[in-house]
């Protein structure tokens, strides 16, 4: 057999690395292309399909125009009814239609599982000479439709929204549904197998309408299967799985054996990879109309699209097939993106590094019985995101030092877990973590003493970041968003509360940095109530203070609130949309200062005093810190907790700063907070 000359899709799939993510499109074949619109007024639908000869031509032509890094046979997932017995119509501009559905167990008498070298053989023959056409450019793409959305089609006879009649088909004859299902995946096996032996290299499997079902039904009907025919093909092609809209059960299915999985827009490729893990190759997601967007927006979207994937384990594409009403240049600009796209080494280092086991256990976490599922993933979801970003930020402005990662877990798999990224020894950044965890247990009597919280078992899912600069100008930040959960011992939900804050320590102050730093979180606050912000900052005020210091601020402050309960006038998505907003304006407010004061040259007497600084930093997260000690009585990931810490210190017997020094000027003012923005005219709360 010769070598295929582009063969990324085979290397993605085969999990190899790659230097560029490859590039195709579903139903890539189509109506958006003038070249298959001429042999459309000439020929219908299955005409197309049944002449090998058109049907290689439709093929080949995305390669040949759109320069796509695989082609996809074009015929149609509706022939395996035909060949089982049923009449299908393809309507243009309509779709397909099934003058007489399956309805009764009479209605079996019409249909088989057949010799699919009988009644398929024209797609074989398509496949032969496609192949042969190609002439080893670009791999083959073959397909079927899973069991469950060709019964779709079987039983509803048309297309549909919702496949209701073909639901209330499985509800009310069980028996009958999975005889018929069977007899489906039987012909599919079948089907597949010849198109592997006729040459494809590559099948997927398109289930159309799995997202229209409960994850309990698609297991049932659906999964299970898919699953016998992944299984059947596993030694004679790679597959790929596409499940539209079914993303609650992609762990499900990247454990069929499968090399591949599709994904459609509606779920962030984060999110993807952590529920897929990270062994298995993903592929989409991009919204088919924003191909409708100028080229130049398309083209940002993209390289984002590239960079929230990561490079590798990936094959680039859309969500669904491309739309009809799609111009030909938009679609070359898609492609034409993803190839000179090139993997940094951030992101081979991202791909190599990362451990995503934890956030499959977070995922599980989130399906608990206790019905908080969707406000557990939306929060985990953000704050995994809003990791990723900062993280992302912070190494554009050092321009050296990139993040490690580690991925951890408690007490052996149990408990949940976190990761932990740190950057160490940049040109901007000494050393910073930012943590994200999602963690729970059972309430022990130390943490109902030292902590005040009762119930039987806890919850708790935050980030939490410190950056520690180098240049004793720059001041250190730390922030920390969270939501907690309590539950009683039939697992039911007693209590739930929203923290969080961000504040900064500098070492010297410069009054425009504290104004500029406190505006951008009193805007924060002022979105939801013009009383937060004074109210938020006195907490923050009150709450980092050395008290055995003589009542020593840790730094000028900033918000900081705790406790923050849904009520009559708060309701839950208040106080998410609150700690989600406090937590986007992280970058606003202190990279700016950051890129002010980064490069002023200073002193090792400047230095002197950044590690005095530092050691009362610690002295309140040693002693004072309700999360570290949280953290540590729970038996937390100690490197994860004490990440916050700085790499050097210096603690010195009744040190002083001279009177009237800018040191001097620093201490007054944590020892004697001010206000820093004038107030907002008054709200209610």
């Amino acid at each position: 057999m010769s070598k295929i000359k582009n063969d990324l899709i085979l290397k993605a799939l085969r999990g190899e690395t790659v230097e560029r993510p490859p590039v195709w499109m579903m139903r890539q074949a189509g109506r958006y292309l003038p070249e298959y619109m001429v042999l459309r007024e000439k020929y219908n639908f299955f005409e197309r399909c049944r002449h090998p000869e058109l049907a290689c031509e439709i093929t080949i032509q995305p390669v040949d125009i759109i320069g796509v890094d695989a082609a996809i046979l074009f015929s149609d997932i509706l022939v395996l009814p035909q060949a089982m017995g049923l009449e299908v119509e393809l309507i243009e501009s309509k779709g397909p239609f099934l003058p007489d559905p399956i309805k009764t167990m009479k209605d079996f008498d019409r249909i088989r599982v057949p010799d699919v070298n009988e009644t398929l053989q024209y797609v074989f023959d398509a496949i032969k000479l496609t192949k042969k056409e190609l002439n080893d450019r670009v791999p083959l793409i073959g397909f079927a439709g899973a069991p469950w959305t060709i019964l779709c089609y079987m039983v509803q006879g048309k297309g549909s929204k919702t496949f209701d009649e073909a639901k209330a088909f499985c509800y009310r004859h069980p028996a009958m549904a999975h005889r018929l299902l069977q007899m489906i995946t039987d012909t599919t096996i079948a089907y597949s197998k010849e198109q592997a032996k006729a040459g494809v290299d590559v099948i997927q499997i398109f289930d159309s309408w799995g997202g229209l079902l409960s994850p309990d039904d698609f297991e049932d009907i659906s999964l299970a299967y898919t699953r016998q025919i992944i299984n059947a093909l596993k030694k004679d092609v790679l597959t790929i799985i596409f499940a539209k809209g079914a993303w609650h059960s992609l762990e499900s299915m990247a454990e069929t054996g499968t090399q591949g999985l599709g994904i459609d827009w509606c779920i962030t490729p984060q999110m993807a990879r952590q529920l897929a893990g990270d062994k298995i190759t993903l592929q989409g997601n991009f919204d088919p109309a924003k191909l409708l967007s100028p080229i130049p927006v398309i083209k940002k979207e993209v390289k984002k699209m590239l960079t929230d994937f990561g490079g590798q384990h990936y094959i680039a594409n859309l969500g669904h097939g491309i739309l009809p009403n799609t111009p030909v240049d938009h679609a070359r600009a898609f492609v034409e993106t993803v190839k000179e796209y090139e993997i940094s080494q951030k992101s081979k280092i991202k791909n190599s590094s990362s451990d995503f086991d934890f956030l499959i256990l977070n995922f599980k976490l989130m399906l608990h019985k206790t019905g908080t599922k969707e406000i557990r993933g939306e929060w985990i979801e953000f704050i995994y995101h809003l990791q990723e970003r900062i993280c992302r930020s912070l190494e554009q402005v050092d321009g050296k030092a990139l993040f490690s990662e580690d991925a951890w877990q408690r007490a052996e798999g149990k408990g949940g877990g976190g990761l932990t990224k740190v950057i160490q020894n940049g040109n901007v950044f000494e050393k910073g973590g930012v943590n994200t965890s999602v963690v729970y247990g059972h309430v022990t009597d130390k943490m109902r003493r030292h902590l005040e919280i009762d119930g039987a078992k806890w919850f708790a899912a935050g980030l939490s970041l410190v950056i520690h600069p180098v240049n004793p100008f720059v001041p250190t930040i730390h922030c920390n968003y969270r939501m907690f959960e309590l539950y009683g011992e039939d697992d039911m939900l007693t209590d739930r509360w929203f923290g969080g804050g961000t504040d900064l320590t500098p070492c010297y102050l410069f009054e425009e940095d504290a104004k500029h730093f406190h505006q951008i979180y009193k805007n924060a606050c002022d979105e939801f109530d013009p009383l937060f912000y004074p109210a938020f900052k006195k907490e923050c005020d009150d709450y980092f203070v050395n008290r055995h210091r003589d009542n020593e601020r840790r730094g000028i402050g900033g918000i900081f609130y705790d406790h923050q309960r849904p009520d009559k006038y708060h309701d839950l998505d208040f106080w998410m949309n609150f700690g989600k907003t406090c937590g986007d304006a992280f970058t606003s407010a202190y990279l700016p200062i950051v890129e002010k004061r980064k490069d002023l040259s200073y002193t090792e007497k400047n230095k002197h005093w950044q590690e005095i600084r530092r050691g009362r930093y610690v002295e309140f997260n040693l002693i004072h810190d309700r999360g570290t000690l949280f953290g540590l009585k729970t038996h937390g990931r100690t490197e994860s907790i004490l990440m916050s810490l700085p790499p050097t210190v210096r603690f010195e017997y009744d040190y002083k700063p001279a009177s009237g020094s800018e040191e001097e000027k620093l201490l007054q003012v944590c020892l004697h907070p001010g206000d820093w923005v004038p107030p907002s005219p008054k709200g209610e709360l």
